[in-house]
């Protein structure tokens, strides 16, 4: 039989949880795709900064960069010319100086003001930087856009882009296309080796300055005052960020690294300035969220998500979105102290069970004392397990359980995660994490953008990473000190999120749904802004699955410790005995033992549905039901019948009533805890068999269970009506039982109610539709009570 469960938990793996937490229901549906026009360039915010020649022609020198509807960000040298002339002219939207063919989109503007950084000397390598302002505002049309400023010290992207019309070596003519070079930035104590102190680095290399380099070209005469930039994911779009100003270097094309003046150390001064000289709408709080989102309808798609189609038309896939607001797996649960305590998660896997880092156990000496689930449901924690060879502040072992004092209380419909038991996994894979919703939510051609600082729980969809390609922040290096290992699992996106976009939620759980289950991979350990850029490291679950069995199974037996036959398969089918010995199923009457084992009898069956009565002024009372299980014999449950002996059995397919002879209690039949809660009721005259009326037949499988069952119960408008019942673990049964489960009783429970009002003799059945036959797997042992988990005595 295909669908099956052992009926103890403690005897299986962790990995039978689809079978432990089974349900029937529909599925649901896939997102949509959509697609809009598009006429966006690469970097919509490269200025030209020109000379006017007397005969009217202009010698474009420089380089800058928009970064306000009317204000030029370039380098300070660049404000006068060998002749110490200043520049009069600057050009935008125009990749290819010297050509008309692109010029539709060109913007050109007299530059009105000059506003060199007042620290700035000719004569030195310092404050090289400096404002120009035009003489009106530009006209944003996706192909002239301001860009931003990054306003942090710390550079973590490992490639920056240099863009200009500079020379593009030694000797060479000015390119007139606006050409760009990927440059590494490398640290200022090993550019110092290639610019020690001179007359204009008396000071040597200070903070001001940045430098980067690429193996084969470098940024050349002509690119001066040009940008160095990094482009930043948000709402779905990429937009540029100015880390520098092109300064100076060595001899160009040479692999040699160039200087830049670093915009972080100007930020400020660079926004005060533009606001004294009247930058109209520039905000108090100027910062790299504001000015994302002041342009976001005009910026470049994220490649994963638009892709351009004819060089006029992106077609957009809002399915390949990295990151999005969505609610928080209900798996997952808060881990709180009495008192302030640290932002950590932790995953449901049983309903006293909750799966964290280790991280997330201690916080200034102090452990946590309770979780918070399903919104504002509490349990207090009573044991916290953590990995015996996890070191205090490394990140190897990193993991932990959390035993609550109760179950949880959870909803009929609720699963607890599963664990992935394979080293693999395919595909992309969910992880979580909080932020602004207004940088995260997607924004479409012609949408609005507004500021919302509110912070919401996000899904990033990451990739995996192998230990090539995994980018681990220089901020966990000293807990890495052996770099990711086997118990790691790295994932991420190779894009840089703009600053506030997303922090991880310490603990939580990184998989993906399948089905109705949600299968956890892994738990969030370390990153920053959740993956993007630099990746996330996580604690893989699989390289620990043999200590969880050890904490939660601690009676934990293999699969080979039962070994079963499927009795129910049709002759010539492939089968596989618990030996592994493969072969051909075969007519009973070739295999002997198994021959005599069922004392050559063929049966056929049907449900066997009976209704037991007793007499009351001549006319009966029926109370309990009953299985026919021979000509003489009906099965019911020796609870049910009571003291006094019933008078008729009724068949319920034919209305048919037949005299009681006896009734045949089991000896063990204990009346509190209903051990051995079974009776044979002996009729006077044996039964006829009919088309309607043959045994039903028993189950007698002692290791497997029938994953989807029915109860069959009397009603008012029928016979018996059935009702789906999953069995379940003793183990979980126990949990809640106020007496020990034996090894002859199941417990079953409802996948669409709560709680079932289930008598004492009602039928638990298996009815195997692929051969027409139905089998007792067990008797109700209980009187109506409304409980979540019933308990039945089975059939063998």
């Amino acid at each position: 039989m295909p669908k099956s469960s052992s009926k103890e938990s403690a005897e299986l793996p962790l990995q039978d949880c689809r079978l432990r937490f089974y349900r029937i229901e529909p599925y649901s549906a896939a997102a949509p795709a959509s697609g809009k026009p598009t006429r966006i360039r690469e970097f919509p915010h490269m200025a030209a900064i020109g000379w006017t020649e007397p005969d009217g022609s202009i010698q474009w020198k420089c380089g800058g960069s928009l970064i306000w509807d009317n204000f030029v960000l370039t380098a300070a040298h660049c404000v006068l010319d060998s002749r110490s002339i200043a520049p009069d002219v600057v050009r935008l939207g125009d990749i290819d100086l010297y050509s008309a063919d692109d010029d539709e989109w060109a913007q050109q503007f007299r530059i009105a003001k000059i506003v060199r950084h007042p620290e700035h000397r000719f004569t030195a390598s310092y404050n090289d930087i400096a404002l120009l302002k035009l003489d009106r505002n530009v006209v944003e049309d996706g192909t002239v856009i301001p860009a931003c400023l990054w306003r942090d010290e710390e550079v973590r992207f490992k490639e920056l882009v240099a863009t200009g019309w500079g020379r593009t070596g030694v000797g060479a003519d000015f390119t007139p296309k606006l050409l760009q070079v990927s440059l590494k930035p490398i640290s200022n104590e090993e550019c110092s080796k290639i610019y020690p102190y001179d007359r204009k680095l008396r000071q040597g290399l200070q903070g001001q300055h940045l430098c980067a380099r690429d193996e084969i070209m470098d940024t050349c005469e002509g690119d001066s005052g040009g940008p160095l930039q990094f482009k930043l994911m948000h709402n779905g779009r990429m937009t540029p960020f100015i880390i520098g100003v092109t300064s100076f270097g060595s001899a160009c094309g040479v692999s040699l690294p160039g200087v830049y003046a670093r915009v972080s150390t100007y930020f400020d001064w660079i926004v005060d300035t533009m606001r004294q000289h009247e930058a109209v709408g520039l905000e108090a709080n100027y910062n790299e969220t504001f000015c994302a989102l002041r342009y976001v309808t005009f910026r470049e798609y994220d490649k994963q998500v638009g892709k351009t189609i004819d060089g006029n038309y992106t077609s957009k896939d809002l399915t390949k979105l990295r990151i999005y607001a969505e609610d928080l797996p209900r798996q997952l649960a808060r881990i709180r102290w009495n008192g302030q305590g640290p932002n950590c998660f932790g995953v449901i896997v049983d309903e006293n069970t909750v799966l964290t880092v280790a991280d997330c156990t201690t916080f200034n000496g102090k452990s946590p004392t309770f979780v918070t689930y399903l919104n504002n449901k509490v349990a207090t924690i009573s044991k916290i397990v953590v990995h015996p060879e996890h070191a205090r502040g490394s990140a190897y072992n990193n993991i932990a359980i959390l035993k609550l004092s109760n179950l949880l209380d959870l909803p009929l419909d609720f699963r607890p995660s599963c664990i992935w038991h394979s080293l693999d996994y395919e595909g992309l894979i969910y992880a979580y994490g909080r932020g602004r919703r207004d940088i995260n939510r997607f924004i479409d051609y012609g949408e609005g953008s507004f500021l919302d600082p509110r912070q919401f729980n996000h899904l990033i969809q990451s990739h995996i990473m192998d230990a090539s390609s995994c980018i681990v922040s220089e901020r966990f290096l000293p807990r890495m000190t052996k770099g990711p290992g086997r118990d790691h699992l790295c994932v991420g996106n190779d894009v840089f999120l703009v600053p506030g976009s997303c922090e991880q939620l310490t603990g939580s759980m990184l998989g993906k749904p399948s089905g109705f289950f949600y299968n956890t991979v892994a738990l969030t350990l370390l990153s920053r802004d959740c993956g993007f850029g630099e990746h996330l490291i996580s604690t893989r679950l699989y390289s620990h699955v043999d200590w969880m069995k050890s904490v939660l199974l601690p009676n934990f037996r293999d699969f080979s410790a039962v070994h079963y036959v499927d009795a129910d398969l049709q002759e010539g089918s492939s089968c596989t005995l618990g030996s592994g010995l493969t072969g051909l199923c075969v007519s009973a009457d070739r295999c002997t033992e198994q021959l005599k084992q069922s004392q050559g009898r063929i049966t056929f069956c049907s449900s066997g549905s009976t209704r037991i009565g007793w007499l009351a002024n001549g006319t009966p009372q029926f109370h309990c039901m009953g299985s026919v299980v021979s000509r003489s014999s009906v099965l019911t449950t020796a609870s049910c019948l009571g003291d006094s002996q019933p008078s008729i059995v009724q068949l319920t397919e034919s209305g048919s009533q037949h005299e009681v002879d006896r009734v045949l209690k089991h000896p063990g039949f204990n009346v509190t805890d209903r051990t051995n809660d079974i009776a044979l009721i002996r009729l006077k005259k044996p039964l006829t068999w009919s088309s309607s009326m043959v045994p039903i037949c028993l189950w007698t499988n002692v290791t497997h269970t029938p994953i989807e069952l029915d109860i069959n119960y009397p009603s008012e408008n029928s016979y018996y009506t059935p009702k789906k019942h999953h069995p379940m673990y003793g183990s979980d049964c126990q949990r809640t039982h106020p007496h020990v489960i034996r090894d002859s009783q199941l417990c079953t429970r409802s996948p669409y109610e709560s709680a079932v009002c289930v008598t004492s003799g009602d039928q638990l059945i298996w009815a195997d539709e692929d051969a027409k036959v139905r089998y007792l797997v067990g008797l109700s042992t209980n009187s109506c009570e409304q409980v979540k988990l019933k308990l039945f005595t089975c059939s063998i």
